[in-house]
């Protein structure tokens, strides 16, 4: 059953990469922009897709939200970012902005919403990208949206984001941490995790498979 769980997840993401290859450009483009931003968009994509499969699919279904264009919004939901100059921390969320970090932070979310507008009309792809730091509370950006005006599939990705960037999924009390912390709790829909944490292991199962397809895939031949 383990088996078919991770051939599906990784067919299913290669398969969205592969027969969208503006999105494999977008890929390539954003690894010469720093690697750690491309690694980051590929954790930010599998752990969403892993979300989504875990116990949401069926609320995705009812939402009529594609989980192909979840996996790829969740992909480029940062692509604005390859606009900012390398020497600017990406990761600054972390600790306290300096003025040019919180300028960029600013400006990667529309930046990237205008990119992606030229090739997509996929209202999921480019919520994803304009709303990712929206939060329940109302604290986010840009626009400052509450609770159910931030989608399904925004939610999703935001909290495959924020567990990339803040926790290690794989220690015991990781699960704990969120679902106890009342701070994250009002920014971030953990109910939608549900059985995420007993399934996380396919998060490093999956990772060297889908590196190796992401590499062997023509337009990345020279990277």
């Amino acid at each position: 059953m383990k088996n078919l769980y991770f051939l599906k997840l990784h067919t299913l993401i290669m398969d969205t990469i592969y027969t969208n290859e503006w999105v494999a450009t977008m890929m390539q483009l954003m690894k010469h922009a720093g690697n750690d931003l491309y690694e980051h968009s590929i954790h930010v994509a599998l752990l969403s897709a892993i979300i989504a499969l875990s116990d949401n699919q069926k609320l995705l279904s009812k939402a009529d939200i594609p989980i192909q264009s979840l996996i790829l919004g969740a992909l480029l939901h940062d692509i604005g970012y390859m606009g900012i100059p390398r020497s600017i921390d990406r990761t600054a969320a972390r600790r306290e902005y300096s003025p040019m970090e919180k300028m960029a932070f600013d400006m990667h979310i529309s930046i990237g919403s205008e990119q992606l507008r030229i090739h997509t009309k996929d209202s999921i792809i480019l919520d994803i990208s304009s709303m990712h730091h929206e939060y329940l509370d109302g604290s986010g950006v840009p626009l400052g949206l509450k609770s159910n005006a931030i989608p399904l599939h925004v939610r999703i990705v935001s909290l495959a984001n924020l567990l990339i960037n803040d926790f290690c999924i794989f220690a015991p009390s990781g699960s704990e941490s969120i679902m106890t912390n009342q701070e994250l709790c009002q920014k971030y829909d953990v109910s939608i995790l549900r059985s995420f944490f007993t399934e996380s292991r396919l998060y490093f199962e999956s990772l060297s498979s889908i590196y190796n397809d992401f590499h062997n895939y023509p337009f990345f031949n020279d990277l």
